[in-house]
């Protein structure tokens, strides 16, 4: 029981000092840049430019907040879920539409097999889920990568699949990619924006549906994410 909450509390101590890092980082930019505009020797590029950066960490720092708000919701209980009946691939399409500008700059080639299937489910949850691992394939992908959706009906449940040729995840990142803030340490992945909690709450989301999320991954070979949900 002693070891159990201390580690309760390690995590914890972890939790509010990735926090505190994710929020000060992104506070400090800002505060640099907005004294380095006050400057009247400055060029209007180099204006705009100071002011792109300073925009960008305020998106950064709302997107923070947002999750960790949903993250907060979801620990609480199932009250937050209104369930009715989803149409999945109705909302993977509308998603593949929505980033398919992201793709063509990346040269993603994008393939899938999407039947209608309907659960029953909370629809902006399950469209959270979607959208972290859409755009997770997206991100981490190879230019001229693919990407391939699918659906899968089983008599009780159904398998959602999304397969990258992306970076891949190393055997020992796999167990760790869902914890709160857990980022992967590599020099392919440091340059690539995230608050590390992408992953957790779509964990969560699921686990919540009464479902669940496999990773299958090999360094520079891709991934592949599978998310199994019950009907009802």
């Amino acid at each position: 029981m002693a070891n159990r909450l201390e580690h309760t509390n390690e995590m914890r101590k972890e939790f509010i000092s990735n926090i505190s890092h994710d929020i000060q980082s992104p506070l400090s930019n800002i505060k640099g840049y907005t004294n380095l505009l006050e400057s009247d020797s400055l060029s209007q590029e180099e204006k705009n430019n100071y002011i792109s950066i300073i925009n960008g960490e305020i998106s950064r720092l709302s997107t923070l907040t947002k999750q960790l708000l949903l993250l907060a919701s979801l620990d609480r209980d199932e009250e937050l879920m209104k369930k009715k009946t989803v149409n999945i691939s109705e909302q993977l399409k509308e998603l593949i539409r929505n980033h398919q500008w992201q793709m063509d700059e990346k040269n993603i080639s994008i393939g899938f097999k999407l039947p209608d299937v309907m659960i029953t489910a909370d629809p902006a949850l399950l469209h959270t889920v979607w959208e972290n691992l859409l755009t997770n394939a997206i991100k981490y992908n190879k230019p001229d990568g693919s990407i391939e959706l699918s659906i899968e009906e089983k008599s009780e449940s159904v398998c959602v699949s999304f397969i990258d040729t992306g970076i891949g995840i190393h055997s020992d990142d796999q167990a760790k990619i869902f914890d709160r803030f857990y980022r992967v340490d590599s020099a392919r992945t440091r340059l690539i924006e995230g608050t590390g909690l992408g992953l957790s709450i779509v964990l969560a989301i699921v686990q919540l549906h009464g479902g669940t999320i496999h990773v299958n991954s090999n360094e520079n070979e891709g991934t592949t994410i599978d998310v199994e949900l019950p009907k009802s």
